[in-house]
Protein backbone atom coordinates (compact mmCIF):
# COMPACT_ATOMS: atom_id res chain seq x y z
CA UNK A 1 0.00 0.00 0.00
CA UNK A 2 1.16 3.48 -1.11
CA UNK A 3 2.32 6.50 1.76
CA UNK A 4 0.96 8.82 -0.83
CA UNK A 5 -2.46 9.67 -0.92
CA UNK A 6 -4.43 8.52 -4.12
CA UNK A 7 -6.31 11.18 -6.17
CA UNK A 8 -9.40 9.05 -5.15
CA UNK A 9 -8.43 10.64 -1.16
CA UNK A 10 -6.68 14.09 -1.67
CA UNK A 11 -8.70 16.97 -2.78
CA UNK A 12 -7.79 18.90 -5.85
CA UNK A 13 -4.39 20.58 -6.05
CA UNK A 14 -3.03 18.80 -2.84
CA UNK A 15 0.68 19.34 -2.66
CA UNK A 16 2.69 16.51 -2.31
CA UNK A 17 5.67 16.14 -0.25
CA UNK A 18 9.14 15.29 -1.80
CA UNK A 19 9.24 11.62 -0.20
CA UNK A 20 5.86 11.15 -1.17
CA UNK A 21 6.79 11.77 -4.37
CA UNK A 22 10.02 9.98 -4.71
CA UNK A 23 7.86 6.93 -3.13
CA UNK A 24 5.47 7.57 -6.29
CA UNK A 25 8.40 7.87 -8.73
CA UNK A 26 9.90 4.50 -7.37
CA UNK A 27 6.47 2.55 -7.32
CA UNK A 28 6.08 3.68 -10.92
CA UNK A 29 9.65 2.76 -12.01
CA UNK A 30 9.02 -1.12 -10.50
CA UNK A 31 5.52 -1.19 -12.41
CA UNK A 32 7.21 -0.16 -16.14
CA UNK A 33 10.53 -2.25 -15.39
CA UNK A 34 8.01 -5.50 -14.41
CA UNK A 35 5.17 -4.69 -17.13
CA UNK A 36 2.80 -3.73 -14.41
CA UNK A 37 3.92 -7.09 -12.29
CA UNK A 38 5.62 -4.79 -9.26
CA UNK A 39 4.39 -1.60 -7.67
CA UNK A 40 2.30 0.92 -9.41
CA UNK A 41 1.77 2.97 -12.22
CA UNK A 42 1.92 6.39 -11.02
CA UNK A 43 -0.95 8.29 -10.49
CA UNK A 44 -0.48 12.02 -10.12
CA UNK A 45 -4.10 13.27 -11.29
CA UNK A 46 -5.10 16.75 -9.61
CA UNK A 47 -1.51 16.91 -7.70
CA UNK A 48 0.18 20.54 -7.34
CA UNK A 49 3.85 19.55 -8.16
CA UNK A 50 4.45 23.43 -9.16
CA UNK A 51 8.16 24.18 -9.92
CA UNK A 52 9.19 20.68 -8.81
CA UNK A 53 12.34 19.21 -10.52
CA UNK A 54 11.59 16.05 -12.57
CA UNK A 55 14.42 16.05 -14.50
CA UNK A 56 14.81 13.01 -16.12
CA UNK A 57 11.92 11.00 -14.52
CA UNK A 58 10.60 8.22 -16.41
CA UNK A 59 7.05 8.96 -16.48
CA UNK A 60 5.86 6.48 -19.69
CA UNK A 61 2.46 5.91 -19.26
CA UNK A 62 1.91 8.13 -16.30
CA UNK A 63 -1.69 9.47 -15.04
CA UNK A 64 -1.16 13.33 -14.56
CA UNK A 65 -4.50 14.72 -15.92
CA UNK A 66 -5.44 18.20 -14.01
CA UNK A 67 -1.80 18.05 -12.35
CA UNK A 68 -0.04 21.65 -11.62
CA UNK A 69 3.32 21.36 -13.27
CA UNK A 70 3.64 25.36 -13.79
CA UNK A 71 7.44 26.04 -13.35
CA UNK A 72 8.22 22.57 -13.24
CA UNK A 73 11.53 21.18 -14.74
CA UNK A 74 10.77 18.36 -16.86
CA UNK A 75 13.77 18.17 -19.16
CA UNK A 76 14.64 14.89 -20.38
CA UNK A 77 11.80 13.72 -19.12
CA UNK A 78 10.44 10.59 -20.38
CA UNK A 79 6.20 11.51 -20.66
CA UNK A 80 5.88 8.78 -23.92
CA UNK A 81 1.95 7.80 -23.40
CA UNK A 82 1.21 9.80 -20.39
CA UNK A 83 -1.78 11.27 -19.60
CA UNK A 84 -1.49 15.19 -19.28
CA UNK A 85 -4.63 16.29 -20.30
CA UNK A 86 -5.88 19.35 -18.67
CA UNK A 87 -2.71 19.77 -16.72
CA UNK A 88 -1.19 22.99 -16.29
CA UNK A 89 2.38 23.23 -17.60
CA UNK A 90 2.76 26.79 -17.48
CA UNK A 91 6.84 28.20 -17.78
CA UNK A 92 7.38 24.14 -17.18
CA UNK A 93 10.65 23.65 -18.76
CA UNK A 94 10.18 20.47 -21.08
CA UNK A 95 13.53 21.22 -23.13
CA UNK A 96 14.57 18.00 -24.80
CA UNK A 97 11.45 15.81 -23.31
CA UNK A 98 9.65 12.81 -24.64
CA UNK A 99 6.01 13.31 -25.01
CA UNK A 100 5.78 10.57 -27.93
CA UNK A 101 2.04 10.05 -28.39
CA UNK A 102 1.17 12.21 -24.73
CA UNK A 103 -2.49 13.12 -24.13
CA UNK A 104 -1.95 17.20 -23.55
CA UNK A 105 -5.59 17.20 -25.06
CA UNK A 106 -6.70 21.16 -23.18
CA UNK A 107 -3.27 21.53 -21.10
CA UNK A 108 -1.90 24.72 -20.53
CA UNK A 109 1.59 25.40 -21.86
CA UNK A 110 1.91 28.79 -22.24
CA UNK A 111 5.77 29.97 -21.71
CA UNK A 112 6.63 26.65 -21.81
CA UNK A 113 10.16 25.73 -23.01
CA UNK A 114 9.39 22.39 -25.91
CA UNK A 115 12.70 23.25 -27.29
CA UNK A 116 14.06 20.00 -29.50
CA UNK A 117 11.26 18.07 -27.44
CA UNK A 118 9.73 14.82 -29.04
CA UNK A 119 5.68 15.66 -29.47
CA UNK A 120 5.28 13.47 -32.16
CA UNK A 121 2.10 11.62 -32.77
CA UNK A 122 0.63 13.63 -29.49
CA UNK A 123 -2.91 14.66 -28.91
CA UNK A 124 -2.71 18.95 -28.30
CA UNK A 125 -5.95 19.47 -29.15
CA UNK A 126 -7.65 22.66 -27.73
CA UNK A 127 -3.83 23.31 -25.58
CA UNK A 128 -2.90 26.66 -25.11
CA UNK A 129 0.85 27.38 -26.66
CA UNK A 130 0.82 31.13 -26.44
CA UNK A 131 4.44 31.64 -25.84
CA UNK A 132 5.20 28.36 -25.74
CA UNK A 133 9.03 27.93 -27.10
CA UNK A 134 8.87 25.22 -29.85
CA UNK A 135 12.23 25.46 -31.85
CA UNK A 136 13.72 22.24 -33.14
CA UNK A 137 10.70 20.00 -31.21
CA UNK A 138 9.51 17.31 -32.90
CA UNK A 139 5.83 17.03 -34.45
CA UNK A 140 5.09 14.29 -37.03
CA UNK A 141 2.12 13.61 -36.52
CA UNK A 142 1.11 15.94 -33.85
CA UNK A 143 -3.07 16.43 -33.38
CA UNK A 144 -2.74 20.74 -32.69
CA UNK A 145 -6.47 21.10 -33.60
CA UNK A 146 -8.09 23.79 -31.50
CA UNK A 147 -4.82 24.88 -30.64
CA UNK A 148 -4.74 28.18 -28.39
CA UNK A 149 -1.55 30.72 -29.48
CA UNK A 150 0.10 28.96 -32.19
CA UNK A 151 2.03 31.71 -34.56
CA UNK A 152 3.40 30.98 -37.30
CA UNK A 153 6.57 32.17 -35.92
CA UNK A 154 6.30 28.98 -33.51
CA UNK A 155 5.97 26.96 -36.39
CA UNK A 156 8.47 28.06 -38.20
CA UNK A 157 10.89 26.53 -35.88
CA UNK A 158 9.93 23.03 -35.64
CA UNK A 159 10.94 19.87 -37.03
CA UNK A 160 7.40 19.04 -38.46
CA UNK A 161 8.28 15.94 -41.41
CA UNK A 162 4.30 15.69 -42.32
CA UNK A 163 1.26 14.82 -40.84
CA UNK A 164 0.89 17.38 -38.65
CA UNK A 165 -3.09 18.44 -37.86
CA UNK A 166 -2.87 21.90 -37.40
CA UNK A 167 -5.30 24.82 -37.67
CA UNK A 168 -3.49 27.73 -39.51
CA UNK A 169 -1.50 30.20 -37.57
CA UNK A 170 -4.29 32.95 -35.98
CA UNK A 171 -7.13 30.51 -36.61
Amino acid sequence: MSDAPSPAESPAGQRLSQDALDHVLAAHRRWLMSGGGEGERADLRGFDLHGRSLWRADLRLARLDGCTLRGADLDHADLSEASLAGACLERASLWSAKLHRARLAGADLGGANLDHADLCEADLTDATLTGASLWGARLYGTELRGAQGLTAAQLATVCDGGGTRAPAPGA
